[in-house]
């Protein structure tokens, strides 16, 4: 036995074997690497492998039965004596099975990238952003028609089973930054980027669309479109259709439509400006009127035109909605339902119209609108809104993850799914969601937001921290001098509260305890038109307090109180202030209401 150990160490054996695994260990690191970055399937790494595991007993009979000398590769000596000189044995044998896996490996990664399925297919169904469209030619007036076009492609490939597309509100967040297509990819989370230049010479309409792969950044489908203006339109059409069979060459497109009449023509350029103007309202936190006004006045406009079109009707709907004008949007929306039930954003503005009149349906209408476009974020949201409310909590947090991941260039999806997270206690999921606040929107809302979602944890002194960094960031914001002196006080604080807020505001009194003195302020807000649904329920409250109930019903009434607990269209604060309700009601001898 002693004499094959010796026999196996003069022929170098063992030695052989230790520079082999280490050659094989580096080769399987280099391919991991190039199979991950070139994103080849897992069976390239597998086939390399099996290679090195095949190859070590090659590499035990070639050390037990060769030597590398000066006079090149011969058969090993019986006996030492009889050696020839060896050349760096270990450096020959080390660059020789390395050099062969090397050559395993490359084999191995270039059947799988021409034999295999190419990843363009598989692409889109890992997400895809839709850039804003580039107007080339000189002229803002023409903005309308590139932000148009990009936004119909998204609205289009959005709808598209098996396809993640990134919200609008995220992908025009890059607009004028000049960044690169895998910048912004990277930042959403994509695996390739649609971008497209529009430029209008005359009656002549150019376009030229790519699909970018994130990773390399090279263009892996192209087309450029030529069209004279009455026919922007069937260069949408086209468009869609050319980049839907590229990306899902196994979806069975239907025939090609009719030409569009002279109305449609004309009806979707007003659409496309009511788009315009509806855009940069909903864009905004504060509505603006004027807009608002502009955008409804298109739609009209469009539906004069062309009254068939369910897309105006439901957009329409949907502006009459912030406006306020609920019978009208009524009609719009209920219209739009009737030309195109399957029109996922007509579902989404029925929705909200049940929640605003009160009615039941509202989970429905925003689960059917989810099931006709898996990416229409506001819908996402909504139902996650809806379903908090019914007390389904894990099915809350999923849907607004699901609104944040297809929107993820958008504060409030991040806010929303960090506020629910503290909610729930949840600190191990809240701490990521802020983390990513923090490193996507550094400025004072974000920090504002981070401040308000560990206000929900419990954690006054770190929203405190939050809010102060806020403030560093926007000195005069009165909303973040309120959230400071809404967390001072609530740890009872309350002359650090009165730095930032000497004049005390709603919630600061109530913290205080200084119920007379909130039910003048909440009158005073509600005299000048300026009282919400929280001013209200504050309201009522102190009135409660003060003996004075009939008063704090009439402003539960006003707030849209439920008469049953279990009304779907509740709003969250609702929960907090139904103990308040039964009191009041109770005092007032309506027990039966009450209980």
């Amino acid at each position: 036995m002693q004499s094959i150990f010796h026999e196996l160490k003069r022929r170098r054996v063992y030695q052989t074997v230790g520079l082999y695994i280490v050659g094989a260990w580096v080769v399987l690191q280099v391919a991991d690497l190039a199979l991950e970055s070139w994103g080849l399937s897992e069976s390239s790494l597998q086939t390399v492998w099996v290679a090195a595991l095949v190859c070590l007993p090659l590499a035990l009979v070639f050390g037990w039965r060769y030597d590398v000398t000066t006079a090149g590769i011969v058969r090993t000596a019986d006996s030492e004596a009889d050696a020839p000189a060896h050349l760096g044995k270990s450096d020959y044998m080390f660059f020789g099975t390395t050099g062969v896996l090397f050559l395993v490996a490359a084999v191995a990664i270039w059947n799988n990238a021409t034999l295999a399925p190419k990843e363009i297919d598989a692409l889109p169904r890992t997400g895809i952003a839709v850039l804003a469209f580039a107007n080339t030619s000189g002229d803002a007036s023409n903005d309308y028609l590139s932000n148009g076009l990009s936004d119909e492609l998204r609205d289009d490939l959005a709808q598209l089973q098996g396809m993640s597309v990134i919200a609008r509100s995220s992908s025009i967040q890059f607009r004028g930054q000049n960044l690169g297509a895998t910048t912004i990819a990277e930042r959403l989370n994509v695996s390739g980027v649609i971008e497209g230049r529009f430029n209008r010479q005359g009656d002549r309409l150019l376009l030229s669309v790519q699909l970018i792969d994130a990773t390399t950044g090279i263009q892996l489908w192209g087309e450029q479109y030529a069209r004279a203006s009455r026919d922007l339109l069937l260069m949408q059409q086209d468009l869609a259709r050319d980049l839907t069979s590229h990306l899902m060459p196994e979806l069975q497109l239907a025939d090609e439509a009719p030409a569009p009449s002279a109305q449609q023509v004309s009806a979707h350029d007003l659409l496309l400006l009511g788009r315009q103007y509806e855009q940069q309202v909903t864009d905004q936190q504060l509505v603006d009127q004027t807009k608002l006004q502009q955008s409804i006045d298109y739609y009209r406009q469009a539906l004069a035109q062309d009254p068939q079109s369910a897309e105006v009707h439901a957009r329409l709907g949907k502006m009459l909605l912030y406006q306020g004008d609920v019978d009208g949007a009524e009609a719009s929306i209920f219209t739009a339902l009737t030309l195109d039930p399957r029109l996922s954003e007509a579902h989404a503005t029925l929705g909200i119209y049940y929640w605003a009149t009160r009615q039941a349906g509202i989970g429905a209408a925003f689960l059917n609108a989810i099931e006709l476009n898996p990416n229409n974020a506001d819908a996402l949201s909504g139902y996650a809104d809806w379903a908090w409310l019914q007390a389904d909590a894990d099915q809350s947090t999923d849907y607004y993850r699901l609104a944040r991941d297809v929107d993820p260039m958008t504060l409030l999806r991040h806010t929303n799914l960090g506020y629910k997270l503290a909610i729930d206690r949840s600190r191990e999921d809240v701490e990521p969601v802020v983390e990513r606040i923090l490193e996507l929107f550094p400025t004072a809302p974000g920090y504002l937001a981070a401040a308000r979602i560990a206000d929900a944890y419990g954690t006054p002194d770190e929203a405190i921290a939050y809010a102060l960094k806020a403030q560093l960031l926007r000195p005069n914001d009165p909303d973040i001098a309120g959230q400071l002196a809404d967390s001072h006080a609530r740890i009872g604080d309350f002359d650090g509260a009165a730095v930032f807020e000497p004049e005390p505001g709603m919630m600061q009194l109530f913290w205080q305890r200084r119920y007379a003195e909130l039910i003048d302020l909440g009158e005073e807000l509600l005299f000048d038109g300026l009282a919400d649904t929280d001013v209200l329920f504050l309201l009522a409250f102190a009135l409660n307090t003060e003996g004075r109930f009939d008063e704090s019903l009439q402003y539960l009434d006003m707030a849209g109180m439920p008469d049953t607990a279990l009304s779907e269209s509740r709003r969250a604060n609702e929960l907090h202030y139904l103990p308040t309700m039964i009191s009041a009601l109770q005092a007032v001898g309506e027990e039966d209401r009450a209980r």
